[in-house]
């Protein structure tokens, strides 16, 4: 057996816009008010959708979702990237970037999953507007979003745990704001 010199990875280095280091005071400004508004938005909709009993419907019980997944999507890429912007300190742990890759597969899997589930819905509402009580049932309702959810965990796991069990050889370099795949 043939002996080789290995390291291990243990950190990656984010580069992210560090070919344009004037930009980035202005990158930061505009993503932090983005962030921001997002949450806001996201926030204001998940708690008028939780208050309002004649909102308990499947249609925005849909959109409530999509707004949770929404704010765990912002959470999982933009704290990280805003302190890349903002310091000099351009690096992530290994742990970091497979938490990070995992939960980006997890929050957009399930967001397209979530949003093929309210076209349903939709087209159910238009298309048969007689039965759609009888179709679009609480039991359908939970169903599709626990099928968008579980089926999500599942890949993003498998996903994500064969990624990482490959050996790193190269650059520790990743030429983005996040990890990703």
């Amino acid at each position: 057996m043939k002996r080789q010199n290995q390291s291990s990875v243990v950190e990656f280095i984010l580069l992210g816009f560090s070919n344009f280091p004037e930009l980035q005071e202005l990158i930061f400004g505009v993503f932090l008010v983005i962030y921001l508004v997002t949450l806001t938005g996201n926030m204001i909709i998940i708690s008028v959708i939780s208050l309002d009993q004649s909102l308990q419907v499947p249609m925005y019980l849909f959109l409530q979702n999509l707004s949770i997944v929404e704010v765990s999507f912002s959470a999982v890429i933009t704290p990280k990237m805003l302190v890349v912007l903002s310091t000099d300190k351009a690096t992530i742990s290994f742990a970091g970037c497979f938490a990070q890759m995992y939960f980006i597969i997890l929050f957009g899997g399930t967001e397209c999953f979530l949003l093929g589930a309210m076209a349903y819905d939709r087209f159910i509402a238009i298309c048969h507007p007689l039965n759609y009580p009888m179709i679009m049932t609480k039991m359908l309702f939970m169903k599709l979003v626990m099928f968008s959810w579980t089926s999500w965990i599942l890949v993003a796991t498998a996903q994500s745990i064969w990624v990482f069990s490959f050996p790193f050889c190269g650059s520790n370099e990743i030429n983005h704001l996040f990890c990703e795949t």
